[in-house]
């Protein structure tokens, strides 16, 4: 699984990016945070076949410095390890994806209200919130990647801000699925065909057809349609924070178990891919507790 690739020597970082009007704090682990892995790790243990892969996991990384000026500087990550400048380095990291408003970007240093938070979020390229956030919990700190688009990212660190890009990332099923969550979780989950359209590249041929055809039936207005509610993550509310595990691959099928919390519950559900086009794509959703997304989309 491990892109060679993302294996280097990495430079320090550079002197001056976007600064902050005052001084970060330290990043330690949210305890929250930290609650909820554990919860989740109890809840695969009981549940999942022990031919899965790790808690807590995403696809392996490259994200450079955005600025030519500061190019040199450059932060990956796998399984064993993040590598990069003095202080964003760590052993055995986990992740967790989660959803922020404008007061819990920067770890919570944009402003004392929402409206001065957002003003200074906006100033620094961020176009819509919530913002879907990739979180990095080493054993030393805990690290934010505020996703600003497609292979763009913001992160705070040592009183300053540094836009990202991502330059390289490994083809595996859990990548299609974290790169899902990347789109959908900063927006408002809505299940509706311009959000489909959206997120229909992370798809087979076969789901985008079944999700054009359920879109294209008329319904009664006043009828609850058949998925009231968002597919991706199984929930009529968001939640707070998910986990990714990558299960089993079977030839051109491979399962990716999240694991989610949120409004007091937890749960779970699995993403079915499978490999069309020389790409790992979501074929269908599957919740222990319901049927899975093709089967609502017929109905």
């Amino acid at each position: 699984m491990h892109d060679t690739r993302l294996r280097r020597t990495f430079a320090t970082m550079p002197a001056r990016p976007h600064a902050l009007d005052d001084a970060m704090p330290a990043h330690p682990h949210s305890a929250l945070t930290l609650a909820r892995i554990a919860a989740a790790a109890l809840i695969a243990a009981a549940t999942l076949p022990c031919s899965a892969g790790p808690l807590a996991a995403a696809a392996d990384e490259r994200w450079v410095a955005a600025s030519p000026r500061d190019a040199a500087m450059a932060w990956a990550w796998d399984a064993r390890e993040v590598q990069g400048p003095a202080g964003l380095r760590c052993g055995a990291p986990s992740h967790e994806f989660v959803r922020l408003p404008a007061q819990g970007l920067m770890q919570g240093t944009l402003g004392a209200t929402p409206q001065d938070a957002e003003r200074r979020a906006r100033a620094l390229g961020v176009r819509r919130f919530p913002v879907a956030t990739h979180r990095i919990n080493c054993d030393n700190a805990t690290f934010d990647l505020h996703m600003l688009g497609r292979d763009r990212a913001l992160i705070g660190w040592d009183g300053r801000v540094l836009a990202l890009r991502r330059t390289a990332a490994d083809a595996s099923p859990l990548a299609t699925v974290q790169r899902l969550l990347e789109g959908h979780l900063g927006t408002d989950m809505a299940h509706t065909p311009a959000h489909a359209r959206a997120l229909q590249r992370w798809m087979t041929p076969a789901l985008n057809a079944r999700i054009s055809a359920y879109f294209a039936r008329p319904r009664p207005r006043d009828e609850v349609p058949p998925i009231n509610g968002d597919p991706y993550t199984n929930s009529q509310e968001e939640p707070d924070g998910v986990t990714l595990q990558p299960g089993p691959v079977q030839g051109d099928h491979a399962t990716v178990v999240a694991h989610l919390a949120g409004a007091g519950r937890q749960w779970q559900l699995t993403y079915r891919l499978r490999r069309t086009g020389g790409q790992w794509r979501i074929d269908d959703i599957e919740s222990p507790d319901g049927p899975r997304y093709a089967a609502l989309l017929r109905q």
